[in-house]
């Protein structure tokens, strides 16, 4: 059984982190970037591996940079495109894509005023794996301008597409598409699954894996003290123990009623 939290019960498990347990931002973010490599790790060959990571002005962009980073230095090509302005990039978000500026021969292209799909498309065009690292969990608003068009030249790629925390466009509490969202084969989610990701049956999450922060989320939970009330998340297979095995004889009439 694994918690699922809301977004701003997420926030607060961050904030707790971060402000009474003494972590800093930096390592949280380190540590989402370091998880998504090594999911992409596990699907593909790392070296030469042509990579474009897309990312926006937000944490979830800052999480992006330190996976540009990270591949690259595992013998990735990366290109980073911004689908939002660069010097909306401020706090932790701009310290990794500084960070990732400063190696040598790297590749960061503003695309912030392109609104044009098939140019998106051209950017995109090649590539093994498609990072997506445009919005987290605090979008509340519908997708509009270039994100729109990146996320919708991203859907159109042949390549594994990873999203960061959870697909861009995709409402983390109620699982509906902000207009458009990533059409993701990978979900690469922090700390523990989102509400959005799990209740709507139709989400584009492809295959969700939950990346470690490097906190415990239940000494985080007890310090925060966040707003219930929690969801649980229920495996198949501890379920299946709770149930009473089937007699060989069995029928409808004994199997109970409804």
């Amino acid at each position: 059984m694994a918690l699922v939290l809301t977004a701003a019960q997420m926030k607060a498990v961050d904030r707790a982190a971060i402000d009474k347990l003494g972590v800093p931002g930096l390592v949280l973010m380190e540590n989402a970037g370091r998880g998504v490599v090594e999911i992409i790790a596990r699907e593909r060959r790392l070296v030469g591996l042509d990579v474009r990571v897309v990312c926006g002005a937000g944490q979830n962009g800052g999480d992006g940079f330190v996976v540009a980073r990270h591949l690259r230095n595992r013998g990735a090509h990366v290109q980073v495109f911004l689908a939002m302005p660069r010097e909306k990039l401020t706090g932790d978000a701009a310290v990794f894509a500084r960070a990732f500026e400063a190696v040598p021969g790297a590749l960061v292209r503003d695309a912030s005023l392109e609104n044009d799909v098939a140019t998106w498309k051209s950017y995109l065009k090649g590539a093994d794996v498609i990072v997506d690292a445009v919005f987290g969990t605090g979008l509340r608003s519908d997708v509009i301008g270039p994100p729109a068009a990146a996320i919708s030249a991203m859907n159109a790629t042949q390549a594994l597409r990873v999203a960061v925390d959870i697909p861009s466009g995709l409402d983390a509490d109620t699982g509906e598409l902000r207009t458009v969202a990533c059409s993701a084969h990978v979900t690469a989610t922090m700390g523990c699954r989102k509400l959005g990701l799990v209740i709507e049956p139709d989400a584009p999450v492809g295959r969700l894996e939950v990346v470690d922060l490097g906190v415990c989320l239940q000494t985080a939970l007890q310090v925060a003290e966040p707003q219930g009330p929690f969801c649980y998340w229920l495996e198949r297979e501890p379920i299946a123990r709770l149930l009473p095995r089937p007699k060989p004889s069995g029928h409808k009439g004994t199997a109970g009623h409804v």
